[in-house]
C-alpha cells in the first residue's frame, strides 16, 4: 500500500516545486522589470516637475582660469551665494517672512557632465517644451575690476555688477546672488535687503524700485511696503510708516500685519487707544501671531506696570525666542526693573538676530551706561545714531553722557541740531531744551 502512495507524493512534490519556481521566475523577470520601470518613470516625472534652475559654466578671463578659478568653479561658488542668502532669510527670526515664502523653493543646480536623473529630464523638458530657466553670464578683467554680467532665459539681463577688486571674486558673487532672487523670487529679496542693509534710505530705495517693477503682484507689493513701514520705524519716522500701514490697509483690509504696523506707528505718535484699536483688530485677523503681544507689552511699559509687560513679551518668546522685538521690550522692560545683567542678555541675544536695530543698539548703550561703563555706553549710542539718524533719543542719552564727562561742546552741537528739527517731538523737545540750559 505504502509504495503505490509514494510516487504520487513524488510527483505533488515536484510539481509544487516547478510552479514554484515559474512563480519565481515570472515575477523576478517580469513584475520587478515593470516596477523597476515605474518607479523610474515616476522619479522621471517628479524630476522634471521640480522648479528648476541651471547656473550654466561662468566665462572668465584667462587670469582667473590659470589661478583655479574655472567656469565650473565659479558656477559652483555662485550656487553657494545664491543658497546663503536663501538660508538667512529664511531663518531670519522674526517670523513673519517665514509665513510669506513658505512652500516651494526653486531648486539651483550647475550640470554636470554626462547622463543622470537630472539630465535626462532637462532633456525631456526641452522636448516638450517647458525648458529648463538657465542662467548664463562673463566676468571681464578691466583695469584690474572685474565686472560681472549675469542673464536668465526669458528675462534678459538681470544682473550687471562692477566695480570689485581682481581678487574679490566671492564678493562679486556675493554681490550677484540677490539679484538672481530678485528675478525668481521678489519677496525673498525684499527681506534680504530689509535684513541685511544696514542704510535704510537704501533699503526703502531698492525696495520702491522693486515696487515700480512688482506688475501687479499683490503678495510683493505688500511685503515691500511693509517692509518700507519696518525702515520707517527703525528711524523713528513713525508718520510715515502710519502713511505706508494705511496704503496697505485701503488695499487688503484683511493683512493682520498692516494692522500691527499701524498700530505700532500710533502708538509712537502718542495715540494709544488708536493703537490698541489697531492691535485688537490685528489679533482678530491672526489669532496665532505674537506680535500682538510685544505690543501690548510696550502699552504696559508707558503705564508702569512692568510685571504685566514682561509676562506678556515672555508669552511672544515662549512662540518665538529668539524674536529680536520682543527680545529689545524683555531688555527695556527688565532693565526698568533694574535687573541690568538680565537685560545685557536678552539685549545680546536681540543683536544676535538683528545687529543692524538702532533700537537694541540704543538699548545696548542705556545698559552700559547703567553698568558704568561709559566708553561703550558712547560707542553704542553713535552706532545707533548711525543706523538710524532721524531717532532722537540715543542723541538725547549721548549729549547726557557728553555733559556728565565734560563733553560740553560736542553736548551743544548735537543738540543745536536736534532742536533744529520742526518733527521734533514735544517730549524729546523739553528734554533737549532742559539739556542746553545745563
Amino acid at each position: 500500500m505504502s509504495d503505490e502512495a509514494s510516487p504520487p507524493r513524488k510527483e505533488g512534490l515536484i510539481g509544487f516545486v516547478v510552479a514554484l519556481w515559474d512563480g519565481l521566475y515570472s515575477f523576478v523577470f517580469r513584475v520587478v522589470p515593470l516596477l523597476l520601470a515605474a518607479a523610474f518613470v515616476l522619479l522621471l516625472l517628479r524630476e522634471m516637475r521640480r522648479q528648476d534652475i541651471e547656473i550654466a559654466p561662468i566665462q572668465v578671463p584667462v587670469r582667473l582660469a590659470e589661478a583655479g578659478l574655472s567656469p565650473d568653479v565659479v558656477a559652483l561658488r555662485l550656487l553657494d551665494q545664491v543658497v546663503l542668502v536663501q538660508n538667512t532669510v529664511t531663518a531670519e527670526r522674526l517670523g513673519q517672512q517665514r509665513l510669506e515664502l513658505a512652500g516651494d523653493q526653486p531648486d539651483f543646480n550647475v550640470p554636470i557632465a554626462g547622463l543622470s536623473l537630472r539630465a535626462l529630464a532637462t532633456l525631456l523638458r526641452s522636448v516638450f517644451g517647458t525648458p529648463s530657466r538657465r542662467i548664463t553670464g562673463e566676468i571681464v578683467l578691466e583695469k584690474e575690476q572685474l565686472k560681472l554680467r549675469l542673464r536668465l532665459a526669458g528675462h534678459g539681463l538681470i544682473a550687471d555688477i562692477d566695480g570689485v577688486s581682481a581678487d574679490a571674486v566671492d564678493q562679486l558673487l556675493a554681490r550677484a546672488a540677490p539679484e538672481i532672487w530678485r528675478v525668481i523670487q521678489p519677496r525673498l529679496y525684499a527681506w534680504h535687503v530689509a535684513q541685511n542693509e544696514p542704510d535704510q534710505a537704501i533699503v526703502r530705495d531698492k525696495l520702491r524700485v522693486l515696487l515700480r517693477s512688482a506688475g501687479g503682484d499683490t503678495a510683493t507689493e505688500t511685503t515691500a511696503r511693509g517692509l518700507m513701514g519696518r525702515s520707517y520705524l527703525r528711524e523713528g519716522r513713525a508718520r510715515d510708516a502710519f502713511d505706508v500701514a494705511e496704503i496697505i490697509i485701503n488695499a487688503n483690509p484683511d493683512q493682520g500685519a498692516a494692522w500691527y504696523l499701524r498700530g505700532l506707528a500710533q502708538f509712537r505718535l502718542g495715540r494709544v487707544e488708536a493703537a490698541l484699536e489697531d492691535y485688537r483688530r490685528a489679533q482678530q485677523l491672526d489669532p496665532r501671531a505674537v506680535w500682538v503681544h510685544v505690543a501690548l507689552a510696550e502699552v504696559y511699559i508707558q503705564a508702569g506696570r512692568l510685571d504685566d509687560a514682561l509676562s506678556e513679551i515672555r508669552k511672544a518668546l515662549a512662540v518665538q525666542p529668539r524674536d529680536p522685538w520682543a527680545l529689545l521690550h524683555e531688555g527695556n522692560v527688565l532693565l526698568a526693573m533694574n535687573r541690568t545683567r538680565e537685560a545685557m542678555l536678552a539685549t545680546r541675544r536681540g543683536l544676535d538676530q538683528d545687529p543692524n536695530s538702532a533700537d537694541l543698539r540704543h538699548l545696548l548703550g542705556r545698559v552700559w551706561l547703567k553698568l558704568g561703563n561709559t566708553a561703550e555706553a558712547a560707542n553704542a549710542l553713535q552706532q545707533a545714531m548711525r543706523l538710524a539718524p532721524a531717532m532722537a533719543e540715543p542723541v538725547l542719552d549721548l549729549a547726557e553722557l557728553q555733559i556728565s564727562t565734560g563733553k560740553t561742546t560736542e553736548a551743544r552741537n548735537a543738540l543745536t541740531a536736534l532742536l533744529a528739527r520742526e518733527d521734533l517731538p514735544a517730549l524729546q523737545r523739553a528734554r533737549a531744551e532742559a539739556l542746553m540750559a545745563r
